[in-house]
């Protein structure tokens, strides 16, 4: 799902971060890069995976497979991405599975 302006806009970020941090309430976005700007964590697509995939779909194009025939595909792989940093602000412990699975950020 493509990013929504509104929230991704700087201005409603920083006051949504704010917020999340003044109420200790963690803040769950879209992209990494809003992670490393200060939000708790992010489900991301991979994107060298969804690369792979496009790359197999025009692979199969190529070969003469018509490009409506081949079924609309989700990512395969997706990568959680979390803020220790702001995990420690907001007092809240990572759990194993996090701490193991993910990307957690200083």
């Amino acid at each position: 799902m493509p990013a929504d302006p509104t929230i991704a806009a700087s201005e409603p970020f920083r006051f949504l971060l704010k917020l999340s941090l003044e109420q200790r309430k963690p803040l769950f976005v879209f992209s990494d890069a809003l992670v490393k700007a200060g939000a708790l964590a992010a489900v991301t697509p991979d994107y060298a995976v969804a690369g792979a995939q496009a790359a197999e779909a025009v692979r199969r194009i190529q070969a003469g497979e018509r490009a409506g025939d081949i079924p609309v595909a989700r990512v395969r792989r997706t990568r959680l991405v979390v803020n220790g940093a702001t995990a420690r602000a907001l007092g809240r412990e990572l759990p194993v599975a996090v701490r193991r699975d993910g990307e957690v950020l200083p």
